[in-house]
């Protein structure tokens, strides 16, 4: 454990959650509680982790900072006791793992007819929410309860088939999640790479047994296959389809609200795909979806609660942007950067890495189009220099010609010259050889075309681009930058916002 993972914890705690540590250290910290609460109160104030800092602020408490890595330690592992009291309620999940403890408290106790109490009610939730490792784990502790308490007319062999019952479940499951995990796998490949290959890899993945038809035997498979199958119609930009399967997913579980309940996470991943999709119809429809989806409430109570309320925020902030950006409506998107700023800064620890990269492209791509290059140079350097390339592939190879737009708007012509190397090898090192992104490069790679004769050497660049626009493999990159608009803007000096 690191001494700063005591600071970490504190700061992704809401305020009901401190309050709720504070009772509990005074209850339960025995002659320390002075101490750890200190400690919890200095690390709670520091903006970020300085342990020298913290050291003297200690002393100055009159507290020892010899053992401070050891009373870190302790305190996060308090805080953590705190929560697991708080929160041991708060999910299906976390109410059966606490039956299990009681269970096996009880069953160690001799107290064999209230230990088989607990598991009846402990095993109605298991198949409520379909949580079927639990669920065997608990018919195996009611065999245990039944051999130390035989009851009459007990049958056993009964027990026995929902065992296996419980277990073809698991496994059905768990293969579903690999297929799905695969076919996540193999849809990035193809926006990555754009070949055909990983397509017709995802074709033979649609083989499997249990992709031919839908899943009847349980909610959580059912949803797996459509999922599965949404993605097979992404790729293929079939959105009819595609839109049809998502929508079924959320018929599931506006069907089954308790799943909404206990995984409220994935149903916004099912809706913002919904949202994208809409973006490119009739804006009255889009609108319509995007307030429905902001207005979702998660339950005040839940452990995931500050979790959602960013994922809804970043889905439903990055779509919409997106949206505006793909209808060259760039003034309209640039009037929201301001909150797209403030909502990456506030929400950026639950932000997984690609989506933050994603956020932070078309933070930069909004702040170009509309001529506040300050903004764009610093969210294009964050992508450049906190990521690998790895991660998107995609989205760094456009940062990269970003980058070098952005040095041409500052004239920083020395700079476009040594970028231009670097970007030139980056893509050659990497098999990056795509028609549009490689005419744009190469426009750079000559001072002439952007010192001198701008304007012709634009013009055959936009001669060049409209030749390979209608190859479906190229359309990808105006998805990411309005190459076209760039040029026009280019001509006319002006930023792309103002752009007629």
């Amino acid at each position: 454990m690191k001494p700063s993972d005591a600071f970490e914890l504190i700061q992704s705690l809401a305020m009901s959650e401190k309050r709720q540590f504070v009772v509990y250290a005074n209850r339960h910290v025995i002659g320390e509680s002075n101490k750890y609460l200190s400690l919890f109160h200095l690390l709670q104030e520091m903006p970020v982790y300085d342990e020298l800092q913290l050291i003297t602020l200690v002393k100055k408490q009159g507290l020892v900072a010899k053992y401070l890595k050891a009373d870190q330690h302790y305190l996060y592992q308090l805080l953590l006791e705190s929560l697991v009291m708080q929160h041991d309620n708060k999910s299906a999940n976390l109410l059966v793992k606490s039956a299990l403890l009681k269970i096996e408290i009880l069953f160690d106790k001799g107290l064999y007819k209230q230990c088989k109490k607990e598991i009846v009610k402990a095993i109605a939730i298991s198949i409520k929410y379909e949580l079927f490792e639990y669920h065997i784990n608990l018919l195996l502790w009611e065999r245990k309860a039944q051999v130390m308490s035989p009851a009459k007319n007990y049958a056993i062999h009964s027990l026995h088939e929902k065992i296996t019952l419980a277990i073809t479940q698991l496994q059905h499951f768990t293969t579903y999640t690999k297929l799905y995990d695969k076919a996540v796998e193999l849809r990035q490949s193809v926006i990555k790479t754009r070949t055909t290959f990983a397509i017709q890899k995802f074709k033979k993945l649609l083989q499997h047994d249990l992709l031919l038809s839908p899943a009847k035997q349980s909610v959580q498979m059912q949803i797996r296959y459509h999922q599965i199958y949404a993605m097979w119609y992404y790729i293929h930009k079939d959105k009819t389809n595609e839109l049809m399967h998502n929508k079924h997913i959320i018929q599931l579980l506006d069907k089954h609200p308790h799943f909404k309940e206990e995984y409220p996470l994935d149903f916004i991943a099912i809706y913002s795909r919904i949202l994208s999709i809409t973006k490119s119809g009739p804006a009255i429809t889009f609108e319509k979806e995007l307030t429905a989806f902001r207005s979702f409430k998660p339950l005040s109570q839940s452990i995931t609660y500050d979790n959602i309320v960013a994922q809804i925020f970043t889905q439903s902030y990055m779509i919409q942007v997106s949206q505006l950006l793909s209808n060259k409506s760039f003034y309209t998107a640039g009037r929201i950067l301001p909150e797209l700023q403030t909502g990456i800064h506030y929400h950026k620890r639950f932000i997984n890495p690609v989506t933050l990269l994603s956020l932070y492209f078309i933070t930069a791509y909004t702040a170009f189009a509309n001529g506040n290059l300050t903004i764009a140079r610093q969210y294009v350097n964050n992508i450049i220099n906190e990521f690998d390339y790895s991660l998107r592939p995609d989205i760094y190879n456009f940062s990269r010609l970003l980058n070098l737009m952005l040095h041409l708007e500052l004239r920083n012509y020395s700079n476009i010259k040594s970028e231009y190397a670097s970007v030139s090898y980056y893509f050659n090192k990497n098999k990056q050889l795509f028609k549009t992104e490689n005419l744009v490069l190469s426009y750079f790679s000559n001072p002439k075309n952007y010192m001198y004769n701008s304007n012709g050497a634009l013009l055959v660049l936009q001669d060049n681009l409209e030749k390979i626009k209608e190859i479906k493999i190229e359309q990808f990159a105006l998805n990411y930058i309005d190459f076209f608009t760039w040029i026009k803007a280019r001509l006319s000096r002006q930023p792309m916002a103002e752009v007629k």
